[in-house]
């Protein structure tokens, strides 16, 4: 009984997960992402920007989950 049990375990762990965004999600989120690079991953220069930067890229997320959930 244990052997089976086991068995099921197994195959189960082996299964593929599906997918978690639909392509058009996908796309969404690349052209989103594409559009604040630069807010996201560039190197932010300006007067006022220093302890700022966290703060910019935490309200540009929000905005591509904003977009996402709409």
């Amino acid at each position: 009984m244990a052997e089976k049990d086991l068995e099921k375990f197994i195959s189960a762990a082996k299964r593929k997960r599906g997918a978690n965004w639909s392509t058009e999600e996908e796309i969404i989120l690349i052209e989103e992402v594409l559009k604040f690079e630069d807010r996201l991953f560039g190197k932010m220069k300006g007067a006022g920007v220093k302890g700022k930067h966290g703060k910019i890229k935490e309200e540009t997320w929000q905005s591509i989950t904003d977009t996402l959930n709409s």
